[in-house]
């Protein structure tokens, strides 16, 4: 887990500045939380959501948690939050973040996936958190070759992840509008939006109502 700062030049469209992300050791897959703050709160906070909300999804658990020396990651909070989940915390010493270079690379990859994602479409950079999302929702179903070929997720799960619902972040989107709330016949039957997601949730995309 590492700290990854993304707002320096622009806050994102809630007020974030960064995201704290998570990479699988044994399956490489990734979680980012973005956050307001770079605080100890908030990283125990991600935390508290990463093993509760995503890891039993894939049926792990976190035996070991390993962080760079940040202060945010000596919290009473973090270490409470750690031995709730039976989680062991290693840091990196002062100046060797080579140690923690699983996630400082995958931190990497995420930063020049997003920009790709956000220029491709000229969106707005405000929108970073959710071209983050969406980036490691993508990146989680690529084949990657440490793996053997085969995706993070389907190293976590067993099944080829489903790649039918992958589209272009920033397209436009139609929203259908339900019958019960169109005014009449001549009225619009849909809207169009800006899809900016995918749900992990269900099989639908995420929307943007500008």
């Amino acid at each position: 887990m590492d700290y990854m700062p993304l707002g320096q030049q622009e806050k994102g469209w809630k007020g974030e500045v960064g995201a704290y992300v998570f990479s699988s050791r044994s399956s490489k897959l990734l979680k980012a939380y973005p956050v307001t703050t770079a605080s100890a709160e908030d990283a125990a906070h991600a935390l508290q959501k990463y093993c509760t909300s995503t890891l039993p999804l894939l049926g792990e658990k976190v035996e070991c948690m390993q962080t760079d020396a940040g202060t945010q990651f000596n919290s009473q909070e973090w270490k409470r939050t750690c031995a709730e989940h039976g989680s062991v915390h290693r840091t990196c010493p002062i100046d060797h973040q080579a140690m923690n270079g699983q996630v400082e690379r995958a931190i990497g990859v995420l930063a020049e996936k997003t920009r790709a994602l956000l220029m491709g479409k000229q969106t707005s950079k405000k929108f970073w958190p959710l071209a983050l999302e969406a980036a490691t929702y993508l990146l989680n179903r690529t084949p990657h070759e440490i793996l053997g070929g085969v995706s993070p997720l389907e190293k976590s799960t067993g099944e080829k992840p489903d790649l039918s619902r992958a589209r272009v972040f920033g397209c436009k989107a139609y929203v259908q509008v339900p019958k019960g709330q169109r005014k009449g016949k001549l009225s619009n039957t849909a809207w169009m939006d800006m899809m900016v997601g995918y749900s992990t949730q269900s099989p639908e995309w995420i929307i943007l109502d500008q």
